[in-house]
């Protein structure tokens, strides 16, 4: 019985140059600047009223974690982890910030881990704002076509820090992530032609008010 090919073939044909993501065709919705415009458009009451009926059946859920088994270690490590997700966190701010990933296409979440009492504890879930991945000139990190990680540059409040963000240390949620693209496409990609057209209305006819006032 002949053995299947191993051997790997074709490429996702993901417009990529490096690490920088190059599928929008408008120019302002490319690099950081989406990220500022989607944040402008969430100002818009129907687009709010959008994003909040998609979020809040999902953070209202019923969270509990499945044990792997039956057995006592299976329930323990059950145990531990609804422990470190519900109790140490505020569980309901954490899914709202993994669901950003819906307005601007993706989002990361770092692990944060600590020996507690000779446990391995999950401390942290820490969101990283999607303007710190994008806004840079490497982004995103490949070896072998696969994603590895991430860069990050921005001011932490203190000083400009450029970090290199293991992909193994992060979540990555991402709506469609179409051809394997990590910035991924948000929900309000596809709002942005009616918003800016209604934007702009606005912003004439009250400017036609002002001047017949």
């Amino acid at each position: 019985r002949a053995k299947p090919d191993a051997t790997s073939r074709g490429f996702t044909g993901l417009q990529r140059y490096k690490g920088l993501i190059a599928e929008e065709y408008l120019s302002v919705l490319s690099g950081s600047g989406k990220i500022d415009i989607y944040t402008k458009m969430r100002s818009d009451g129907l687009i709010e009223a959008l994003l909040t009926a998609l979020r809040l059946p999902v953070i209202a859920a019923t969270w509990d974690v499945e044990p792997a088994g039956t057995d006592a270690n299976a329930l323990r490590a059950r145990d531990l982890v609804e422990d470190q997700l519900f109790n140490r966190m505020v569980w309901e701010d954490q899914v709202r910030a993994f669901l950003t990933y819906l307005q601007y296409g993706f989002s990361l979440v770092m692990k944060e881990w600590a020996i507690l009492n000779g446990v391995a504890t999950l401390t942290e879930l820490r969101p990283i704002h999607p303007r710190t991945i994008i806004q840079g000139s490497r982004r995103w990190v490949y070896e072998k076509q696969q994603l590895t990680g991430a860069w990050q540059y921005g001011n932490d409040g203190e000083t400009f820090r450029e970090e290199l963000l293991p992909a193994s240390q992060w979540v990555h949620f991402v709506h469609e992530g179409d051809f394997a693209n990590p910035e991924g496409r948000g929900i309000l990609r596809s709002c942005y032609k009616h918003w800016w057209m209604v934007d702009t209305l606005y912003r004439i006819w009250a400017i036609g008010l002002e001047r017949g006032a």
